[in-house]
């Protein structure tokens, strides 16, 4: 096996007697790596050199397997990550130059893991992440530059972990999430979760510790301000909200921070309310019509206390003048003929 440098698909299974895989210390690339029921390894020494995974990469019930310290040149997987049932490995170093998974991530029934450090790098999981069944996890940090997970997202069964503050930066989940029977997961009002459900959004929750059970307990600590104000046309060209301007329905308000966009929309009354966490947001109104400018936009304002309020009226323009003529012969005529 020393002689390559590639394998398309490499498999190792249900070896008693392997001790290592030192003899693919030249291997940079591979199609696929499966590793299971190899008792005896207690490391993956000899993978120093790999860097790419085109499709998948299986390590699972290795129950020797101590680390994976030799994989720390692996920066891409083309598919899917499971770590599952390796019951002495405590944490992940190894992976720490891993930036992209474009299949799933699962990292279940780790007996001994305890923190998921080595996946620092991780910023992008193109399909779902499930962290279920890790009895003593009891700590996420090292996700602080995970940003999207395509699929849904799984916490489940982790009995001692006790925050998920490792997704703070976390800015999109493409289907359902669900954090569940976590028993000392009390700390739930991460950013990611907080502007979810302030926009509506829904997270599965329960049999957590107090906290962290349902969305009233969440949201009493996530700090919510609130921005609301009227959208409305400016008839005495004046760029201020003065009596008697034109309200208009249906306009879309945006309030932009670095990490997040809120959305909403001006009711029948042309007013508007938005639902933030604390920070900095640029607050902009968009016409549906080009005809329309804003008097100013992209202005800035800054939260910096809980559950506070800004009023923001984001009057608008004409572009062109629309006068209106009304043709009195045309009326006389209407005028006859109702005579």
């Amino acid at each position: 096996l020393e002689n390559y440098s590639h394998f398309g698909a490499l498999r190792f299974w249900k070896n008693p007697l392997l001790e290592n895989i030192n003899a693919l210390e030249n291997v940079t690339s591979l199609g696929s790596f499966y590793f299971r029921d190899n008792p005896l390894v207690t490391n993956l020494n000899g993978l120093e050199n790999l860097n790419t995974i085109q499709s998948f990469l299986y390590i699972g019930k290795n129950d020797g397997l101590e680390n994976v310290h030799s994989l720390r040149g692996l920066n891409f997987i083309g598919d899917y990550l499971q770590i599952e049932d390796n019951s002495s490995l405590k944490n992940l170093q190894g992976f720490n130059n891993l930036e992209t998974v474009l299949g799933n991530v699962e990292i279940n029934e780790n007996e001994m893991l305890h923190e998921l450090r080595g996946l620092n790098k991780l910023k992008t999981i193109g399909g779902y992440f499930r962290l279920v069944e890790n009895p003593n996890l009891y700590k996420i940090n090292s996700l602080f530059k995970l940003q999207s997970i395509g699929s849904y997202l799984i916490i489940n069964q982790n009995d001692i972990l006790q925050n998920i503050d490792g997704i703070d930066k976390l800015t999109f989940v493409g289907d359902w999430f669900s954090v569940i029977n976590n028993q000392e997961l009390s700390e739930c009002s991460v950013h990611f979760i907080c502007r979810r459900l302030i926009n509506g959004g829904t997270v599965t929750l329960g049999n957590n510790k107090e906290g962290c059970n349902d969305d009233i307990q969440i949201l009493e600590n996530c700090g919510i301000s609130t921005f609301t104000g009227t959208v409305a046309i400016d008839d005495n060209l004046n760029c201020d909200f003065d009596q008697g301007d034109f309200s208009l329905q249906g306009w879309k308000v945006i309030a932009t921070s670095a990490d997040y966009e809120n959305v909403t929309f001006t009711n029948a009354q042309g007013e508007y309310i938005m639902n933030v966490d604390t920070g900095t947001y640029n607050v902009n109104v968009i016409s549906p019509s080009s005809i329309w400018q804003p008097c100013i936009n992209n202005q800035t304002y800054e939260f910096t206390e809980n559950y506070d309020t800004i009023n923001v009226d984001l009057v608008n323009q004409g572009l062109i003048d629309c006068p209106i003529t009304v043709s009195y012969t045309h009326l006389r005529a209407h005028e006859t003929e109702a005579d």
